[in-house]
C-alpha cells in the first residue's frame, strides 16, 4: 500500500490550490509502501530519510527504529549527506503566484528543516557510535553546520545542537549516551538483612539471609543489565567473536549468567555430608524464588541451571532429603521458565509487569499513593536474543521488487521488528530497584562467583560424592538410612 495521504492530511477544499502541492512526497509514491495499519513496511533509502523528516508527520515509533538500525542499510556519513540533502530542499514549482514561495517556506521548508535538527540532535544524543563511520560523519556534520545550518537558521536553534557536537568530538564523548529513567515516586528501601558482625567478619553464604541474598544479586544483575546498549543487540553482535568489545555488555551477562550456575553447582558439590548437601539445595531453592518475587527472571534462570546442571541432578541421595514443599517450589520456578510454547508462560509474566509500569506511569500525576510503585525488573536476556535471532535469519533484508528493474527497497517491517524487541528488552532499565546495597554482602558474593569448577570436574566430584549404584544396592541403602536394617 503506498499513499501520499500517509504524509498528512489532505488539504481541505476551502484551502488555496497551491497548499496541495506540500502533501505531495518528495519522491516516486512506488518508493515508500505501508502495512494496512498505516506503519512503513519498507521503501528506498531517499525515501525513507524524507518520510523520517517529513514536514507535518512525527512517526515517534519508525523515528527510533531508523535511527537505531539506519546502519543495517546505509553508512553514517550517507545519512549525513542525505540529510544536508533534505535540509537544502528546492522550490519545486517553475512558475509563482504572488506568496507562492513564502507559504512553502512557511509550510514546507521550515518544518522539513526542524525535523533535520530534531534527527541530528537525537543521533548526537543517542545514536552516535565509537566507530570510524560515526568519526567520519562527525566531521561531514561540523562541516555542513558551518557550510549551511549556522548560515540558515538562527544561533538560539544551533547552540545545542553545536555543544553536542563538540562534546562528542572529544576523547571519551563516542563513549557517552544518555538513557531515561523513571522519576518516581519510590517507596523508601527496606533495610539490608545482614548477619551479625562477628559472622560479617567470617562469612558463609548460610548465614545470609536468601531473601537478602537474592536482593543483592538482583541489585548486581541489574546494573550489569543497565549497561546494555541497544545497539548490541543489533545483527547478532553478541555472537561475534573477532573482538571482546562487540557487545561487550551483552557477553558480560551471559558470563555472569555462567558463573553464577557454576557457583551454585560449587556450593551443593563442596557439601560432603548428604544433609548439608539438601540444605544448600533448599537454600537456593529459596533465593530462586525470591528472586521470582523480586522480577528478576535472569538469576532465576541461572540458579535453576545450577540445580538441574547433570552433576547436581544426579544426585539422588541429596535430593531424597529435599523436603517435599521445596521440590513443590521447585517445580514451580521451572514452570515459570518452561522453555515449551516459546516461554509462554514467562512472556505472560513480563507482559504483566510492563504493563503495570505503564498503567503506573500514565497515572502518575494522579498517583497520590493509590497505585502501587511497581518493582524493577530484570528479564531473561535469552528470550530476547532468540526473538531476535529468529527475526534476523527469517526475514529478507530487502523487499522483492516487480519485474522492472528498479530501486532497491529496504525491509523497513524487519528493522521495526528488531526496534519492538529491542525496546521490549531495554524497557526495564529506566526502572530502577528500591532496594539497598550492601557492599560488603556484594563483594563476597563476587567473589564466590570465582570459585567455580567446569562440568567434568563437577561431574567427578559429584560421582565421588554419590557413585552409581546397582538397583540392589541402592535399595540396601535406602533401608538402612530409613532404620529398617
Amino acid at each position: 500500500m503506498t499513499s501520499s495521504s500517509q504524509f498528512g492530511a489532505p488539504p481541505s477544499p476551502a484551502e488555496s490550490n497551491v497548499l496541495r502541492w506540500y502533501h505531495v512526497p518528495d519522491f516516486h509514491p512506488d518508493h515508500l509502501r505501508f502495512t494496512q495499519e498505516n506503519r512503513v513496511k519498507g521503501g528506498t533509502v531517499e525515501a525513507l530519510v524524507v518520510y523520517l523528516t517529513h514536514h507535518s508527520q512525527l512517526d515517534v515509533d519508525f523515528f527510533h527504529d531508523f535511527l537505531l538500525t539506519y546502519r543495517s542499510f546505509m553508512s553514517s556519513v550517507s545519512l549525513m549527506q542525505a540529510l544536508e540533502r533534505r535540509f537544502g530542499l528546492n522550490y519545486p514549482l517553475q512558475e509563482e503566484a504572488p506568496g507562492d514561495v513564502e507559504q512553502w517556506v512557511r509550510n514546507k521548508l521550515e518544518p522539513v528543516r526542524d525535523k533535520v535538527c530534531v534527527v541530528l540532535r537525537s543521533w548526537l544524543e543517542t545514536y552516535c557510535l565509537d566507530s570510524d563511520d560515526d568519526r567520519e560523519a562527525l566531521s561531514y556534520l561540523r562541516a555542513f553546520f558551518h557550510r549551511t545550518l549556522a548560515q540558515s537558521l538562527p544561533a538560539v536553534a544551533t547552540e545545542h545542537l553545536f555543544r553536542l557536537l563538540e562534546t562528542r568530538e572529544t576523547p571519551d564523548g563516542l563513549n557517552v549516551f544518555s538513557k531515561t529513567s523513571s522519576s518516581g515516586p519510590f517507596p523508601p528501601p527496606p533495610k539490608p538483612i545482614l548477619p551479625s558482625a562477628s559472622q560479617m567478619r567470617k562469612l558463609k553464604l548460610l548465614d545470609l539471609d536468601p531473601l537478602e541474598t537474592a536482593r543483592q544479586l538482583t541489585l548486581i544483575e541489574s546494573e550489569e543489565f543497565d549497561r546494555i546498549l541497544p545497539w548490541e543487540l543489533l545483527d547478532k553482535a553478541w555472537g561475534d567473536e573477532s573482538s571482546p568489545e562487540i557487545a561487550a555488555n551483552v557477553k558480560f551477562m551471559f558470563k555472569l549468567s555462567n558463573l553464577m550456575s557454576g557457583w551454585v553447582a560449587h556450593c551443593v558439590t563442596s557439601e560432603r555430608d548428604v544433609k548439608k548437601r539438601a540444605i544448600t539445595l533448599k537454600y537456593f531453592i529459596t533465593v530462586a524464588e525470591k528472586c521470582l518475587m523480586l522480577n528478576n527472571f535472569n538469576t532465576l534462570v541461572s540458579i535453576l541451571a545450577g540445580l538441574t546442571i547433570a552433576p547436581i541432578h544426579r544426585l539422588k541421595r541429596t535430593w531424597s532429603h529435599l523436603p517435599v514443599k521445596q521440590h513443590q517450589v521447585l517445580e514451580h520456578l521451572k514452570s515459570v521458565m518452561e522453555p515449551s510454547k516459546n516461554y509462554s508462560r514467562y512472556r505472560e509474566y513480563i507482559r504483566t509487569i510492563a504493563n503495570q509500569h505503564h498503567h503506573f506511569h500514565n497515572h502518575q500525576h494522579q498517583n497520590q499513593g493509590m497505585i502501587p510503585t511497581p518493582s524493577g525488573c530484570v528479564p531473561f536476556l535469552g528470550v530476547f536474543l532468540t526473538d531476535l535471532t529468529f527475526t534476523y535469519d527469517g526475514t529478507a533484508d530487502f523487499m522483492s521488487t516487480s519485474s522492472t528493474p528498479g530501486p532497491q527497497i529496504v525491509n523497513f517491517a524487519k528493522r521495526a521488528k528488531v526496534g519492538a524487541i529491542i525496546r521490549s528488552a531495554l524497557f526495564f532499565q529506566s526502572v530502577p530497584y528500591a532496594l539497598t546495597p550492601a557492599p560488603e554482602v556484594q563483594s563476597f558474593l563476587r567473589q564466590q562467583f570465582r570459585k567455580i569448577k567446569d562440568e567434568a570436574s563437577l561431574y567427578k566430584l559429584s560421582l565421588d560424592l554419590e557413585p552409581k549404584e546397582r538397583e540392589e544396592e541402592r535399595a540396601a541403602r535406602m533401608l538402612i538410612e530409613n532404620g529398617f536394617v
